[in-house]
């Protein structure tokens, strides 16, 4: 019989666990079962925002049915969609677009 792994949630984990249990009305076991599941989209999305915002994403994302393998096959559809667009400049093509006319 395997055990599961714990695992421990670092302290943006944790403050997205507190709001998801204080203000979105998560068990504390569902609010880190919720958590640990979309731990790969929290990644992929960064640490930018607050904790609060994080939270209510998943609120949302779990309300509406949406599994994080979803959420990040998207992520990487709009990625791939930005290196085909060439209506998109990053610094890379602006300074190389520079280099090239001033040669």
């Amino acid at each position: 019989m395997m055990s599961k792994a714990r695992i421990r949630l670092d302290r943006y984990e944790r403050g997205i666990w507190f709001h998801l249990v204080h203000h979105f009305g998560y068990l504390p076991s569902q609010a880190r079962s919720v958590v640990i599941a979309y731990h790969a989209v929290i990644n992929r999305l960064g640490r930018f925002d607050n904790c609060e915002d994080s939270a209510e994403r998943l609120h949302i994302a779990v309300r509406s049915g949406l599994a994080p393998e979803t959420w990040l096959q998207r992520i990487r559809l709009i990625e791939e969609d930005e290196l085909t667009d060439d209506s998109i400049w990053t610094a890379e093509k602006a300074a190389t677009t520079q280099r090239t006319v001033r040669k």
